[in-house]
């Protein structure tokens, strides 16, 4: 399965561009790449949860990094996933994490979407399913975004699903504070984890070469328990 390149100089989005693109500008716009300026939160600091499946007593952990603007992480979404989370994340043997990387300009929509739903009902206890609802329901409907050009309709019609109003979801993309936020998280674990495609897994931390189809996922989980 082919990965997509991640720019090495991070990408830039304000919230007014962030705000004007859930408003149906282009999903397709390639994202600034000039010098991005120091984020107001520290960048050696964890901002943000990971966003987790599965038990946290599972004896394996699988990272993936990816973007939702990515069409090899919608084609690995829509054709592996499924079968990979019964596998392992329903039946409790997989601990199964998600970690943002922006490709496009528009993946920031997504993912700020995204964090606003898992906090709308509980500001302390975020919510992974309200945040893979919207990023989950974005890669489902990729291609049919991507051919229309407009990520605006079903942004918010998945927004709404989570009990998001139109005027939740303006704040949500408004918000610089999230915004810095994400984007510290973003340069801390991609420069950590040297992060260059996407999508890219780690199995207990080690980077899984090669294909990411169930099957290399299968030898790799496998090896991973070996240890255990």
């Amino acid at each position: 399965m082919m990965k997509a390149s991640v720019k090495k100089t991070h990408i830039i989005a304000s919230t007014v561009m962030v705000a004007a693109m859930v408003m149906g500008i282009s999903t397709h716009s390639e994202a600034k790449t000039k010098k991005k300026p120091a984020p107001a939160v520290a960048a050696d600091t964890n901002v943000l949860p990971d966003m987790v499946l599965g038990s946290p007593k599972a004896k394996i952990t699988v990272l993936e990094y990816g973007s939702s603007a990515c069409p090899h992480c919608g084609h690995w979404y829509n054709t592996v996933y499924a079968d990979f989370a019964k596998k392992y994340i329903d039946t409790g043997k997989v601990r199964y994490v998600f970690r943002e990387i922006p490709t496009q300009n528009i993946d920031y929509a997504v993912y700020m979407l995204a964090r606003c739903a898992s906090t709308h009902v509980s500001a302390t206890l975020p919510d992974p399913k309200a945040y893979f609802t919207i990023v989950d329901g974005f890669w489902a409907q990729q291609k049919a975004i991507f051919d229309s050009g407009d990520a605006g309709p079903p942004l918010k019609a998945l927004a709404k699903t989570v009990g998001m109003s139109e005027e939740d979801d303006d704040n949500c993309l408004k918000n610089k504070d999230l915004l810095d936020k994400l984007s510290a998280n973003i340069d801390k674990h991609s420069k950590a984890d040297k992060v260059e495609s996407v999508p890219t897994f780690f199995i207990n931390g080690k980077k899984l070469e090669g294909g990411n189809e169930l099957k290399d996922l299968d030898a790799a989980i496998a090896d991973a328990g070996k240890s255990h």
